[in-house]
């Protein structure tokens, strides 16, 4: 059975600290009582939908979209749960920033639900569809433009063009992507120019910051974008913004995305993959995701390990002759790699210089 979304408070904690790389077994169960900042990669199968909660009251969304039915149920499940939460008055059913990484449905299908059921202060999508490349737009992005319009929402984009003119060291941000005092938000990627014909390759890559924790949320980044990525913090001398602490894996585990020298310079203690469990996810199981390459990979370059052995569902790189047949492999392993198909709703909790992973 598909687990369920992630409820608050929470039952089960996975540690991790950074701050000596402390075992759970020699400290117990350890919580980050009073965080700065909690990222949640919320289960919603085959898609991608990522909540960051900055104490007392500020929020943010990036992307809202799932190809399996119960994604986008789960993920307005989510949001309920959290503003109706004791403690969570302050939040006011208010989403201060609202990210579209790119234009794919995985990605932006619950946007107009989440549009019409809270309050929503700024959006920030990749330009396309919009006044840079109108022609391309879908009648979902077309609606959600309309829908933006018609309740006065703030709506900007992020282009390659912006972070290499109004940008700093190969990366940009301003007080309409970061209005948030106790964290900071950075694009590294957004649209080039002209706009690439795949539209994975036109994702909004963010870094969020909290004091020493970072962590990298790529959207459906695939290879050429990552490279573009590290060709521009090369150039502008700022390769280390590359270096994180959690990294999201591009394009929910594909091997068209998290390339070796991309991953290397990542260099992450943890990481996650949003996608769905194949048997109860038809696109899951027709683009065979994740693939073995990518999660060995990740396996290599995340340097966290785990007190207990975990397992969790991946596909062979070569596709087989019937495909209809296949079943997934079962990869297990002690690294610091959580899957939504297997863990859930993920939660990633720091003070700034502490960092716990948490699952239901």
């Amino acid at each position: 059975m598909h687990k369920k979304p992630i409820l608050f408070p929470f039952i089960l904690y996975v540690l991790f600290i950074l701050s000596g790389y402390s075992t759970s077994s020699a400290q117990g169960k350890v919580d980050i009582p009073n965080p700065k900042l909690s990222v949640y990669v919320v289960d919603v199968g085959m898609g991608d939908a990522i909540f960051l909660e900055i104490p007392p009251k500020d929020c943010m969304l990036i992307d809202a979209g799932s190809w399996d039915n119960y994604g986008i149920d789960h993920l307005l499940q989510f949001l309920q749960d959290f503003f109706a939460e004791s403690g969570h008055e302050a939040y006011q059913s208010t989403i201060d920033v609202v990210v579209a990484s790119h234009q794919h449905k995985d990605h932006i299908q619950g946007m107009l639900k989440v549009l019409n059921k809270f309050k929503v202060t700024t959006y920030i999508d990749n330009g396309v569809g919009c006044k840079f490349n109108k022609s391309k737009a879908n009648k979902l992005v077309k609606d959600i433009e309309k829908l933006l319009k018609s309740k006065s929402i703030k709506h900007t984009q992020i282009t390659d063009q912006l972070i290499e003119s109004k940008g700093k060291n190969g990366v940009y941000t301003d007080n309409i992507l970061d209005p948030f005092a106790s964290v900071d938000v950075f694009a590294l990627a957004g649209t080039p120019s002209p706009v690439d014909a795949n539209e994975n390759d036109n994702s909004i890559v963010l870094k969020v910051k909290c004091d020493s924790i970072s962590i990298l949320l790529t959207g459906d980044a695939e290879e050429p974008e990552e490279q573009s990525i590290i060709e521009r913090l090369k150039k502008d001398g700022n390769i280390g913004a590359l270096d994180v602490d959690v990294l999201k894996a591009g394009h929910h585990g594909s091997n068209t995305a998290s390339s070796e020298e991309f991953v290397q310079l990542a260099s992450p203690s943890m990481c996650v993959i949003s996608v769905g469990v194949a048997s109860e996810s038809p696109k899951t199981k027709s683009f065979r995701l994740p693939k073995e390459s990518v999660v060995r990979r990740l396996e290599q370059y995340t340097s966290r390990v785990l007190d207990e052995e975990w397992e969790a569902q991946m596909f062979p790189d070569k596709k087989p002759k019937s495909a209809k047949s296949e079943k997934p492999l079962i990869f297990k392993s002690k690294k610091g790699i959580y899957f939504t198909s297997s863990d859930g709703t993920i939660v990633f909790k720091t003070d700034g210089k502490k960092l716990i992973a948490e699952s239901n």
